[in-house]
This record gives structure tokens, sequence and C-alpha cells, in this order.
């Protein structure tokens, strides 16, 4: 634009390549400068009226045009307020030349510029590696378009939302029908013991629930307590300190959520413990501040969905996730 050897410059790309943004950002900084006397935007449509596009560009410009005049006096009159400096966005490079512009390709979006704008609109929280050839695909099918990974990027956290919405709205209905309490000043809901037990009572059977949570409990259940078709376990607030060798390994292939977080004392869990949970889903470790590693029966989890492992401060080693292929949602923090 600051060249004076270039009067007409032709910005040319596919659609959704990004041409109207580019020019918009530039349009918008020139506003602010005052290197030109006037600086004007025409939006230019396949269906176009010549005589009404030459009336906004007029009155962009704060001029009169006869309205007598045909449309080559209009144009000859604008031309000569016009000034030489003009840009242009188009889809076709021959139409750029045939207009006398010197044209110039916006090329499309690098892999990592890609991925850092699909993160931008999704979070960062999205991307763990059993998602990354997925995400690599999803990202191929945009072939480098702005446009496309804004669209599917902001789909997919409309989504999310969504989601976010529904559970908040349950929560809501809940507290509404005295079924949960709110906390004053802070962030979380309780249950009324009452209403727990009973809770408690139509779980104990279909579907079934083993809930022992902040129970003080050292071991696990015993083994007749692990049935068969459970389908939630919640052992969380603990003091199980470990999951020894010689524990039976529960038979739960229903088992889809298992809560084992803030047991402070667990150090281990023995290699074999997961191997018969094939339908877990969700699996929390968090908050248990001495494990320092996993059992790779872990990783073998082809169903899990998740997995918290947040303020595991002694936590140093990780076996593989390759095999995890259904993992959505990864926490380390």
């Amino acid at each position: 634009m600051n060249s004076c050897s270039v009067c007409k410059i032709g910005v040319c790309g596919t659609g959704g390549i990004g041409k109207t943004t580019i020019m918009k950002q530039i349009h918008n900084e020139l506003l602010n400068r005052a290197k030109f006397d006037k600086v004007i935007w025409v939006t230019v449509s396949q269906e176009f009226d010549v005589f009404k596009l030459q009336k906004e560009i007029a009155f962009a410009l704060n001029i009169d045009l006869p309205e007598y005049e045909d449309e080559t006096r209009r144009a000859k009159r604008l031309s000569k307020i016009l000034a030489k400096r003009r840009v242009l966005t188009t889809r076709s490079i021959e139409l750029a030349l045939s207009m006398g512009c010197e044209p110039i390709r916006v090329a499309p979006l690098s892999e990592g510029d890609a991925l850092n704008l699909f993160l931008n609109h999704t979070g960062r929280d999205v991307y763990v590696p059993t998602l990354e050839s997925t995400l690599k695909q999803v990202l191929e099918q945009c072939a480098g378009l702005p446009l496309a990974i804004v669209i599917i990027g902001s789909n997919e956290m409309e989504t999310r939302q969504d989601m976010y919405d529904e559970g908040l709205s349950v929560l809501k209905r809940l507290e509404n029908n005295c079924l949960l309490e709110s906390v004053k000043n802070r962030k979380c809901v309780k249950m009324h013991d009452l209403v727990r037990d009973l809770a408690l009572h139509i779980t104990s059977e279909s579907p079934r629930y083993l809930v022992k949570a902040g129970m003080q409990l050292e071991e696990l259940p015993n083994e007749q307590e692990w049935k068969e078709d459970v389908e939630k376990v919640s052992l969380m607030d603990n003091r199980i300190k470990e999951v020894p060798l010689d524990v039976s390994i529960p038979k739960c292939r229903k088992l889809s959520t298992l809560l084992l977080q803030d047991n402070y004392g667990l150090e281990r869990i023995h290699e074999s413990f997961f191997t018969l949970m094939t339908g877990l889903k969700i699996l929390d470790l968090s908050a248990n501040l001495r494990i320092n590693d996993l059992p790779d029966s872990v990783f073998e989890l082809e169903n899990l969905n998740a997995l918290l492992l947040h303020d595991c401060m002694s936590l140093v080693y990780v076996p593989s996730l390759s095999k995890l292929r259904s993992l959505k949602k990864l926490d380390l923090g």
C-alpha cells in the first residue's frame, strides 16, 4: 500500500481463505492513520446494480452524482475523484489481471497455524494424544481454509457449551425441587442426608451403585460388594493406602464410573486391578498425593472417556495412551 509503483492490488484466493478478513483488518488500520485522505469499503456481490454501487461510492466520498447522468459519465466522474490506490478481493486471478491489478495470492494456513486457530475456538483441553490423529484428519479436510476451521471449531465449542448448560439445568431442577441445596459463597451444591440415603437405596439394586465415599475406609470393599452388574463406584475421600496384589480383581464389565480421588494415603495400585473393567468410561484418581505411577491395565481401557489425574503431585510415570482411543479428557493439572 505504501509503494508508489503499485497502484492497484488484487488479493486472490479460494473462498474461505481469508481475503475479506485480511482486507477488513487493513481497512480498519488505515482508518486510524493519516496516510490517506479517504479510505472507503464497497462490497460487490455477484448480482450487483452498477447505478446503486456508484451511489454507494459517492456517498462514501461525500459527493453528489447527478441522477440524470448515465452510468458511463458517472463512472468517469468517480474515477477522477478516486485515489489511484485501489485493492480488490476476488477468487479469480484473471479478473484481477483484467482490471490492471497486481495479483497477490493468499496461501492456505500451515499445519501449525491451522491447529492453533482450531484450538483457539475449541479450547486447548481438546488436544489430547488420543485425539491427535482424528484432529489431524479434520484439519486435513479443512485444507488450511480459516473459515472452515473456525466454523468447525466454533460448532465443537457450542456443542460442549450445550452439554455444560444441560448439566447446569439438571442441577437447577434438582435444587428447585429441594433434592439439592446450594452452598453459600461456593460453586457447589450439597445433598441432605435423608435424600442421599434414599438415592443410595434406589441405586443399590438397579442400576446398581456402590457408594462408600468419606467413610474413612483403609481398604477396598470386599469381593462380595463388587457385584458384576455394578455400574458406578465411589470410594472418594477415604484413607485407602493401596490396592494390593492379593486383592481379588473386580469382575465388573458394566462398570462405567470409578471415583478414587482424595485417598490421601494411596501409593500403589497393582497392575491387574483394571483388567476386567472393560466398560469403564470415567476414572478419577485425582488428589492422590502419594501415588507415583499407574498400572499398565489403566491404559488397556479402550472405552475410557475421561482420565482425571490433577493434583497427583508424586506421579512420575504415565504409560502410553495410544490404546485409549475413546479418551476425550485428560486432566493432568
